[in-house]
């Protein structure tokens, strides 16, 4: 811990990215208050859902274009500046009556804010690399999950009182100042980083562009698969993960169908109980992220994952029973194993992945793990139409058996050869 408190270069970069994000949770909270102000606001939300989803898919076009950009530092100040701008113009479209159209203008603000963003921190990447030590990277990664997790629990408190305070124009100014001191903590603290890519050049990236932005993905997504079949531990994921990410994604969807129907199942109130669901999930990453720094830091990725996969089996079977404190319970250790197994994905990734292609492979491992989610978002949305929560629950439990026995095989079989 004191090496990573004595790396003043890694704070200071750690720094502004929180601040950043800071400004974003500020602005995604105001611009849900500010749909309740429009006669429609079903149709608003649908649009800001749609604005916050679709950057999903545009990872993989990002993170190959952040691998071809040359001078990755110079572009970093450029998102700044282009975030600043338009968060900037939006403030003043603001000062307007609150309307649909001003929606339809900060959603496609909020998009391009986003894809910026995801190519930022595909610029990031090879940074990192060079200002976190290789032997210590598991442990740094694990301070800034636990770190981030921590400080957004502490900016949705901080957004609640903001939006108490100021108007929308405002707190779209303020986004725009957040984005704006992150620029002059960059630009200070860029000569440093300059001499680190004199010590260490940046390899030249081999790819290139097609000219065909759907042909780009599709070659991204092809490395992406092939890069992870090459490495055993991120072989063993290319199943698991996305399937434990779908269904950890349907378990606030989940609980509010119970809720609906049982009323013994609440704590307090509904708000109160996803509340409390939110922040035990929370609190369990964070202690993950702290824990995978000394306890579980020689934990493999296999027996994590092999964990986690029974977890999720009894979280499901907690669900489908409907005891609120037994799926608390079993909340924790999930959230605990999740922190833990992150930073050393990410790990594996940045030290096995050739630097001239990270950030392409990168975005698109998040993508394919991510497509679990999509998957069962879609079929959660359509099923729960026709069969009741009792059939949803034990569906998910039956994919969760499926699961984990997938995943004793895999290990069965790896042990036999």
């Amino acid at each position: 811990m004191k090496k990573i408190f004595a790396n003043k270069t890694y704070l200071a970069v750690i720094a502004s990215d929180l601040l950043s994000n800071f400004g974003d949770t500020l602005y995604y909270m105001a611009l849900m208050n500010y749909v309740l102000f429009l006669p429609n606001p079903n149709f608003a939300l649908s649009i800001i859902t749609l604005s916050e989803t679709l950057p999903t898919f545009s990872r993989l076009i990002t993170g190959f274009w952040s691998d071809k950009t040359k001078d990755k530092l110079k572009a970093i100040q450029l998102t700044l500046v282009f975030r600043i701008t338009i968060y900037t113009i939006l403030g003043f479209i603001m000062t307007f009556e609150p309307a649909l159209w001003i929606v339809i203008v900060a959603a496609i603000f909020n998009f391009f804010s986003d894809v910026a963003g995801q190519y930022e921190n595909g610029l990031y990447i090879p940074i990192s690399l060079r200002i976190i030590p290789n032997e210590a990277r598991a442990e740094y990664m694990g301070f800034s999950q636990s770190l981030g997790l921590t400080t957004n629990l502490l900016f949705q408190s901080a957004g609640a009182l903001f939006i108490t305070m100021m108007s929308f124009s405002q707190l779209a100014f303020v986004n725009a100042a957040t984005f704006a001191v992150s620029l002059l903590m960059y630009t200070i603290i860029k000569p440093r980083i300059a001499q680190l890519f004199v010590q260490k050049p940046l390899e030249t990236s081999e790819n290139k562009r097609s000219g065909n932005i759907f042909k780009d993905m599709w070659q991204s997504l092809k490395l992406t698969l092939s890069e992870m079949a090459a490495i055993p531990d991120l072989k063993a994921c290319m199943i698991i993960v996305p399937v434990l990410n779908g269904l950890g994604a349907v378990l606030i969807t989940l609980l509010t169908l119970i809720m609906s129907h049982n009323k013994e199942f609440i704590i307090f109130n509904a708000a109160t109980t996803l509340a409390i669901f939110q922040t035990t999930n929370i609190i369990g990453m964070i202690l993950g992220g702290i824990l995978s720094m000394n306890l579980l830091k020689n934990l493999s990725i296999s027996h994590t994952l092999q964990v986690a996969s029974a977890l999720f089996s009894a979280l499901i079977f907690a669900y489908y029973l409907q005891n609120i404190w037994l799926i608390l319970i079993f909340l924790i250790p999930i959230g605990i194993i999740s922190g833990a197994i992150n930073p050393k994905l990410n790990t594996l990734i940045y030290t096995r992945i050739s630097e001239n292609k990270i950030a392409t492979v990168s975005a698109g491992i998040y993508t394919w793990f991510t497509t679990g989610i999509v998957i069962t978002r879609l079929l959660m949305s359509g099923l729960m139409l026709f069969l009741s929560v009792k059939w949803l629950t034990l569906l998910l439990f039956l994919l969760s058996l499926g699961l984990l026995g997938y995943t004793i095989n895999d290990f069965i079989r790896k042990k036999v050869i």
